[in-house]
């Protein structure tokens, strides 16, 4: 068995003050192409970066808490920025006192200490981005699951 897993994060109206949106999860044997665990979420005035990375931290937990990995979970995400947040810059920050350059807050500091400190208690993983929308069966599933086309 091979699990990987693939997260999406969706918004409708981003941006604003009434937006909501949702994200989705699933992990998939890549041998057989089953779906090992599937999760969908949804959430008022939120944003579409806040639900990319809880769709990150939900699949960490949960690959730590079923035992759905080899080594450390692979995930997926099409989402430049949290992969980016949760690979580097967060290291930086966190030696920076939770601060960007020039001393500016860091946004959505909440999930980022919280994937942080998973992270610092062993709960490691492998994080990778992939384009979106370009026809990866599982990126487009979980896209319709974060967009709920898909009532699970």
């Amino acid at each position: 068995m091979r699990p990987v897993w693939y997260t999406d994060g969706s918004t409708k109206g981003n941006g604003t003050k009434n937006a909501h949106g949702g994200f989705g999860v699933v992990c998939v044997d890549e041998d057989t192409q089953e779906i090992l665990y599937q999760y969908q979420e949804f959430v008022e005035h939120t944003t579409n970066n806040r639900m990319e990375m809880e769709a990150i931290i939900h699949a960490v937990k949960q690959a730590y808490a079923a035992h759905l990995y080899q080594n450390a979970p692979i995930i997926k995400s099409d989402s430049a920025y949290a992969v980016n947040t949760f690979t580097s810059w967060m290291y930086g920050w966190q030696r920076n006192g939770w601060k960007r350059s020039g001393n500016k807050p860091v946004e959505n500091l909440d999930l980022v200490k919280e994937f942080y400190e998973l992270q610092d208690a062993g709960q490691l993983c492998i994080l990778q981005h992939i384009r979106g929308h370009m026809g990866n069966k599982w990126n487009e599933y979980v896209d319709k699951l974060a967009r709920g086309l898909i009532q699970i």
